[in-house]
């Protein structure tokens, strides 16, 4: 028979919940159109401190629904900005990660994410799935060319780091030759999709 929870394990869950529960209200008080870099530094040495902090941020990404619009885009900032002071502060939290870019259909949010999720440092901290399903992501995000240029250099750096088989890799470069025809003009985008085509169709011809 399965052991029963004991008192003090209930107990200790409670405190943690309720701990997540003080961090996302004082998080919420803080997350508004006009933050100042000071701010945002204290928020990102907040959400680093505690497990828990970042567990209430992630939260709020997790059910958008439940939250005003500019609240869930600036934790998205903070967001970002915490991987990029401490990665480490993360790494507990792949598939949460997952779970806010499923709930979000908001662009900015995304782009954040995505930015996060760009790094290589996760290869060797995901699953088989969760890479498989990052990198169908952003092989779709390339057919749709009105999604914000930040969106598709996020996918782009997604497609190089986690195309790992020669199907992914052919898979890829059509992605990114569906992005560039829809490009009316040879901007910066061109230019930055046809340097990741190179690279992997190097790889293919290998």
């Amino acid at each position: 028979m399965p052991l029963k929870p004991t008192t003090n394990s209930l107990k200790k869950a409670q405190m943690q919940q309720a701990a997540i529960e003080t961090a996302t209200n004082s998080l919420l008080s803080k997350l508004k159109r006009g933050m100042r870099s000071d701010a945002v530094t204290d928020l990102v040495k907040f959400v680093l401190d505690e497990s828990g902090n970042m567990c209430a941020l992630l939260g709020i990404l997790e059910h958008p629904e439940h939250h005003q619009k500019v609240q869930v885009q600036k934790a998205a900032w903070v967001l970002h900005r915490a991987f990029q002071s401490d990665p480490r502060g993360l790494f507990a939290h792949r598939q949460a990660l997952s779970h806010a870019l499923d709930a979000t259909d908001d662009t900015s949010v995304m782009r954040e994410i995505l930015k996060t999720l760009a790094s290589p440092i996760w290869l060797d901290l995901e699953s088989e799935e969760r890479r498989s399903d990052v990198l169908q992501l952003a092989l779709d995000l390339l057919h749709v060319p009105t999604f914000p240029i930040a969106v598709h250099y996020a996918a782009m750096q997604i497609i190089q780091t986690r195309a790992k088989t020669s199907r992914d890799e052919a898979e890829a470069a059509k992605a990114i030759r569906v992005l560039m025809d829809g490009l009316r003009e040879q901007n910066a985008l061109f230019k930055c999709a046809a340097k990741h085509e190179a690279r992997i169709q190097k790889r293919i011809n290998r």
